[in-house]
């Protein structure tokens, strides 16, 4: 997609991405911290339900107060839980962090995705060995966290949940995507109950 025709891209200034080892994380320096998750792809943010979903899931989480917002890799895309972070960062002025594998192509594709927009995004670098799904178990542990918000999600966010510790509560706004063929897939985690599973749901 052209630049031009983006529009969370910031055109007058230019963000920076600074990449730093794993085992420099310290979490006091952060805050409190919050993770966001969801569906990384065919989200469709032309659906009016899906907008005012995205609109809960952005002021749920600035209601949560969080000085810093971590996410597991995930590039920017227009059809993305990432496009709420444009938002999320001009109504928090949270800090921005990410956690990515060490590999070229992933640095490649952070460097391609997320500067155009005009973040700041401190990203720290794992093994470039592990499955990308391993991230987001990683993320957790490095910071201590206690709060997900999960803008829908499918089977990543439903396996990273089996095993979370019940010290994390997960705080789920009910997206859906569709695909190209029109099938709509539900959140994995929509119709769980469990005792650190919040099902965050409009008025």
């Amino acid at each position: 997609m052209a630049l031009n025709s983006d529009p969370d891209a910031n055109c007058s200034r230019v963000g920076t991405v600074t990449y730093r080892q794993l085992d420099d994380f310290k979490p006091e320096q952060y805050g409190k911290i919050v993770h966001l998750k969801g569906f990384a792809r065919l989200i469709d943010f032309g659906d009016e339900k899906i907008m005012s979903l995205s609109n809960l899931a952005v002021d749920f989480l600035v209601s949560r107060q969080p000085d810093t917002i971590v996410w597991d890799g995930d590039s920017y895309a227009l059809d993305s839980f990432t496009r709420l972070l444009p938002r999320l960062a001009e109504k928090t002025k949270a800090e921005l962090v990410m956690f990515l594998r060490d590999r070229p192509a992933d640095r490649a594709r952070t460097d391609a995705s997320w500067p155009r927009l005009g973040l700041n995004i401190t990203c720290y670098l794992t093994k470039p060995e592990i499955e990308f799904e391993e991230l987001g178990e990683i993320a957790l542990r490095s910071t201590a966290s206690a709060e997900i918000v999960s803008f829908g999600g499918g089977v990543v966010v439903a396996n990273e949940f089996k095993v979370l510790p019940e010290r994390i509560r997960l705080y789920l706004v009910p997206a859906y995507r569709t695909s190209d063929a029109g099938v709509v897939e539900h959140c994995a985690l929509e119709t769980l109950q469990a005792p650190n599973l919040e099902h965050v749901l409009p008025s």
